[in-house]
């Protein structure tokens, strides 16, 4: 009997993408409150934000419906199940891998010419060049497919985004980065960050620690790699 997704490796979900291209503590934080180390509050800027990609999601789901047949999945097997069907347009997919430890829910899995489906998500963001979060989640849902097509991101300004291979390594690092910071017991040692913590729903978590230790990175135009050098150099505080 195949022993359950929790008892081997550490759930990784694509959806942790984003605060681990921000922080490794922020990513360790998402995947701890569960067990009661800090609760956070939902920012209202956050909150409109969420609202105007539900609204986005919506509008994509609109136009795909007017093209397609679109069923909604509501468990890992009955995605499955629509796939095997060969259902056009999989709405809310969910993805597992228990080898691998990987959980994923694309927003849309599309069936190609060729019988294969591609993920496809809808982005508000208006291209992903520099958006390491978008790639890793795209790349991470082809991994659960198991396929080599590219996936596609609807954004935000109407244009479609394809996300192939290239991503690969980005995935790799983020995949054995996530294993490491899931399975440790301790918060990841990090520097402050003027710009990424002051939006951080953690800071108030972390900054006291920061405080209270005098570290060189609170000084204004210190960064990570600078209070690094300085540390090895024997400058602490």
């Amino acid at each position: 009997m195949n022993k359950s997704i929790k008892d081997k490796l550490p759930i990784i979900k694509p959806s942790d993408a984003k605060s681990w291209s921000l922080c490794a503590r922020r990513v360790w934080f998402d995947n701890n409150l569960s067990e009661g180390i800090v609760e956070v509050e939902v920012d209202p800027f956050d909150e409109l934000i969420i609202a105007q990609g539900l609204a986005h999601e919506a509008t994509v789901l609109n136009t795909l419906s007017s093209q397609y047949s679109v069923q909604e999945a509501h468990s890992v097997e009955h995605t499955a199940q629509l796939m095997s069907e060969g259902v056009k347009v999989i709405y809310q997919a969910q993805l597992e891998n228990t080898d691998e430890g990987f959980i994923g829910y694309p927003d849309f899995l599309i069936q190609h010419e060729n019988g294969e489906y591609q993920p496809a998500d809808a982005k508000l963001a208006q291209k992903t060049d520099d958006k390491t979060a978008i790639k890793v989640q795209m790349g991470l849902y082809r991994r659960l497919l198991g396929t080599s097509l590219p996936g596609l991101v609807y954004l935000g300004s109407g244009e479609i985004k394809e996300i192939g291979d290239e991503v690969n390594p980005t995935v790799n690092r983020f995949v054995t980065e996530m294993r490491e910071v899931l399975t440790s017991p301790e918060q990841p040692l990090v520097r402050y960050s003027h710009s990424k913590c002051k939006i951080c729903p953690y800071l108030s978590v972390c900054k006291p620690q920061f405080e209270k230790a005098e570290d060189t990175s609170l000084l204004y135009g210190v960064k990570a790699q600078s209070a690094n050098s300085l540390s090895q150099n024997g400058i602490n505080t």
